[in-house]
């Protein structure tokens, strides 16, 4: 009376992306939720600020580029090397 049968294979990978999909959906819908509940978006605005204002209170630059480090990389060394020389 009640024959149990099995469905294609397309049906099956179908299945299967949807489930990846909806998985998806909650899991990216549940960090939303706990950004929202930690307050993720209030601690990243005061940390931000903190960084601003060290920066203007110290004359640094936390957003610094790879080039600009690479090259004051280069002449600290250089200088490091002259205070070297000069000592001995």
């Amino acid at each position: 009376m009640y024959d149990l049968q099995k469905a294609s294979m397309w049906k099956r990978i179908s299945a299967l992306l949807c489930d990846f999909i909806v998985l998806s959906v909650v899991v990216v819908g549940m960090a939303f939720v706990m950004s929202t509940v930690l307050g993720y978006d209030t601690r990243a605005a005061q940390l931000e600020n903190l960084s601003e204002a060290y920066e203007k209170e110290y004359n640094v630059d936390f957003d610094i580029s790879d080039q600009v480090f690479a090259f004051d990389d280069i002449d600290s060394f250089s200088r490091d090397n002259d205070v070297i020389d000069l000592c001995g």
